[in-house]
């Protein structure tokens, strides 16, 4: 894996995972970009001439003079070294002689000391818009899975508790998480519930035998089926079953 981006920065906009640059950072190779390589700028540009010239069968390749090879070196390659072999590429094609003054290389926008990126300018925005987007997403990812959350306890009360119950007088919490559902057990999950008698539980344990037993009774014994019937894991069924000592 390549990026020209700084990771750190990237981390702490929220423009990338910090899990995925862990997982991806195994040997991390640092390439300074072509403006900090100095003399290697100009090394390259001979081998992309060199390799231009055979591929063209031109007679010559193209070569710097001494002033080219200062431009070459202080220019500061935005495009790094995909721009300067395309860069040479095309002079090796256009141009008549084969001497690469600084006068050659301003024709083709290479002056010493410029080269600053298109991107530099939008750069400040486009991060706050990238960061901006992330979090909306984030928000949106939230709030549907609350909503999924919602129906699915819904659909669980409309299965376990009988007609004018009230959500207080049903503790819930998440027991079996091997399950998307929520199982009824015997302890409070709100706030404003601060003591179950003794008589509450038996009366919450009764309803869920009960329903239990008619779950069983409507899949014909069949486990599986009155687990989906109740929205709960076939292994909590089957704990239920001893506990309550249901029989078939």
């Amino acid at each position: 894996a390549a990026t020209n981006i700084d990771f750190p920065t990237a981390i702490r906009q929220g423009r990338f995972r910090e899990d995925l640059y862990y997982r991806l950072c195994t040997i991390n190779i640092k390439m300074p970009p072509l403006r900090q390589r100095g003399m290697d700028s100009v090394l390259l540009f001979k081998m992309f001439a060199m390799n231009t010239a055979a591929r063209y069968h031109r007679p010559e390749p193209i070569r710097l003079t001494p002033e080219g090879e200062h431009t070459i070196m202080s220019y500061r390659w935005p495009g790094n070294i995909r721009q300067l072999k395309n860069l040479v590429e095309q002079m090796s094609i256009l141009e008549q002689g084969t001497l690469i003054s600084p006068e050659v290389l301003e024709k083709y926008a290479i002056v010493a000391g410029a080269g600053e990126s298109f991107a530099v300018t939008r750069k400040d925005s486009l991060a706050q818009d990238t960061g901006r987007q992330d979090w909306e997403n984030q928000i949106k990812w939230l709030a549907n899975a609350v909503m999924k959350l919602r129906a699915e306890v819904d659909e669980l009360k409309a299965h376990l508790m009988p007609d004018g119950q009230t959500r207080t007088q049903m503790p819930l919490r998440l027991e079996d998480q091997s399950t998307t559902h929520i199982p009824v057990i015997n302890t409070p999950a709100y706030d404003d519930i601060e003591e179950v008698t003794d008589e509450e539980n038996l009366n919450l344990e009764e309803m869920e035998k009960r329903n239990i037993i008619r779950a069983l009774q409507q899949s014909h014994n069949r486990r599986k089926v009155a687990a989906q019937m109740l929205g709960i894991s076939e292994r909590t069924l089957y704990r239920k079953i001893n506990d309550y000592g249901i029989e078939e």
